[in-house]
């Protein structure tokens, strides 16, 4: 089974949100923030989600990664009749997410949902009053979370806005990093980190911002030494005050010993070419998994000059997926 990558995370506060006016915002010193939401008391619908913008909590993010995302809530639900909502993602339809009793503050799982690179709504609906929300997390992992969360990048304007940020390994064994940016604001600088275990995570370069302006900027950066195995990057951004935002995770497999493994096109639909960096040829298994850890295809191939052709039986779901060769050697594909 496939390593499980990194969880991106977007943590959002639930009271900035845009809410409508049959909602309210009250204190509570244990919710993060010390606020949360809940619907004004009596309004009730467990039939069919309450119609108009009144009735909903509407959150806009983005996500950089193409992937299948899980949304995660801090609640406080203290009994089986006030513990439930309305959830929809983008403009599907709302489902209900029910049974999210707790005692006390918690975290719960609302809802899951496969969104492509870009910007992204999540509205929720009343169903029982006396649930209470505080805090809201999208993210590819499906760790547990505890405690208050980090912090949410809702409440103010990011520094910066990322327009891609992209790594690729390179025939040469190095590891290419690009990305850009539509504005920045106080940018103080970049800080690129990276780990080999998706938790612990070392600066490995700095890179100067441009302040404040108000335009496109690209940057590059390349790790000329990436460690054996996998290797996980992080974009951190650091504006003058000192505070931090997380741009982004990216994943590089590195065999020592061995010429780089390159599948092209990446991003693909549902066709794709590994190109094993040899002239062999023979025969190699592969099998592809999707981010959940499922199997979605196994099949032994030809290698023709040291290049396999891959034809998936049915297009698969938008996301990042695994793509296993032999016995060794793995590497990342985004499939659109």
């Amino acid at each position: 089974m496939p390593v499980e990558p990194p969880g991106i995370q977007k943590w959002l506060e639930a009271e900035c949100g845009k809410a409508g006016s049959n909602w309210d915002v009250l204190k509570d010193t244990a919710a993060s923030n010390g606020t949360y939401v809940v619907v004004k008391s009596g309004l009730n619908s467990t039939a069919t989600a309450p119609a108009g913008a009144a009735s909903a909590l509407v959150f806009s993010f983005t996500v950089d990664s193409a992937a299948n995302y899980n949304f995660l809530a801090r609640v406080n639900c203290p009994t089986a009749d006030d513990d439930s909502y309305w959830i929809k993602v983008d403009t599907g339809s709302f489902a209900t997410a029910n049974g999210l009793a707790t005692s006390g503050w918690g975290w719960v799982k609302l809802t899951n949902a496969m969104l492509s690179v870009g910007a992204h709504t999540l509205t929720i609906a009343y169903r029982e009053d006396g649930a209470k929300l505080d805090k809201l997390l999208v993210t590819t992992s499906g760790a547990t979370i505890t405690g208050l969360g980090e912090v949410a990048t809702n409440c103010s304007t990011l520094p910066v806005n990322l327009v891609s940020y992209q790594a690729a390994l390179k025939p040469t064994g190095e590891v290419i990093f690009r990305w850009s940016t539509a504005s920045e604001q106080n940018n103080k600088q970049y800080r690129l980190e990276r780990s080999q275990n998706g938790r612990e995570y070392t600066t490995i370069a700095t890179i100067a911002g441009k302040g404040t302006f108000n335009g496109k900027s690209e940057y590059s950066y390349t790790d000329l030494k990436p460690m054996n195995g996998m290797n996980y990057y992080r974009l951190i951004q650091v504006d003058i005050d000192g505070n931090k935002s997380e741009l982004g995770i990216r994943a590089v497999n590195i065999t020592v010993g061995k010429t780089s493994i390159n599948v092209y096109p990446n991003p693909a639909h549902s066709e794709l070419n590994i190109d094993l960096g040899t002239h062999e040829t023979t025969q190699k298994h592969i099998e592809i998994y999707n981010i959940s850890g499922k199997r979605i295809f196994s099949r032994l191939l030809n290698v023709k000059n040291g290049v396999m052709k891959v034809n998936l039986d049915q297009h698969q779901g938008a996301g990042i997926y695994l793509v296993r060769i032999g016995d060794n050697d793995q590497v990342s594909v985004i499939l659109k």
